[in-house]
Order: structure tokens, then sequence, then C-alpha cells
């Protein structure tokens, strides 16, 4: 569930992704067992790879140690609609980001989806420019 938010939940679940994750974080940094994630929905917006991000960094309050120890995260649920050309450039700028160990506060999604489209509109004049030199 790291693409999950709470405020994303229906009220009626009472249920808490992001508590959820907090404590299994501070359970396996108590006992020095690495965490590895997955996701639990086919998402492939900016928010749901901020929300990554953000969760395989997780900074705990309370605690000494804030280092992360997340050592992988499987992305599930890869289907057609990934490989749309947004939702691709999308995927490609997670990865990159995952790779780099880069963190995000949260609300800091807003900013990551203007990167994004920006990202993804640089690459369509790049593929633009190649096919009219071609």
């Amino acid at each position: 569930c790291f693409e999950m938010k709470d405020g994303e939940q229906p009220q009626h679940a009472r249920c808490s992704p992001e508590g959820l994750l907090r404590q299994i974080t501070a359970a396996t940094r108590k006992t020095g067992v690495a965490l590895a994630g997955e996701n639990a929905l086919p998402r492939f917006d900016g928010r749901a790879y901020a929300q990554i991000i953000h969760n395989s960094n997780l900074k705990l309050q309370g605690t000494k140690d804030n280092k992360s120890n997340m050592c992988a995260f499987t992305f599930l649920r890869m289907n057609q609609k990934m490989f749309q050309s947004e939702n691709w450039h999308s995927f490609v700028w997670f990865v990159r980001n995952m790779s780099e160990g880069r963190t995000l506060g949260h609300g800091e999604e807003d900013r990551c989806q203007t990167e994004l489209k920006f990202n993804a509109a640089a690459n369509l004049r790049n593929e633009a420019a190649a096919l009219m030199h071609a």
C-alpha cells in the first residue's frame, strides 16, 4: 500500500494505509530488518508515484535514526495502460527518482505533477524533432 494516502480512503472504511506503513517501518527499524514494499493498486499517476517515493524514505517522529531501511520495491499490476505514452513517461520519472534515492515530503506532489508534464512535453518535442530530421 505504498502508493496509498489516508485522505484517499473512504471514511466508512476507517483505514489508515499511512499509519500501517509507519507501524511497519518502526517495527523493521527497531528489529534491524530490511523493509520491502509494493503497490496495491494499478495506479500510474504522479501522485501515487510521489507517495511511493515519500514512503520509501519515511521519517518517523520521535526516533533518532531516520535512515531508510528500504531494500526493495516491487511494482505490481503492470498492464497495457501503463505503456500509454503519458503513463510511461510518468513511470520512467518514478523509476529514475527511486534509483537516485530521492525523497519527497508531503505536499510536493503538485511540483512532481508539473515536473512530469514538463518532462513528458520535452520528450514529445524531442521525438517530433527527431521525426522531422529523419
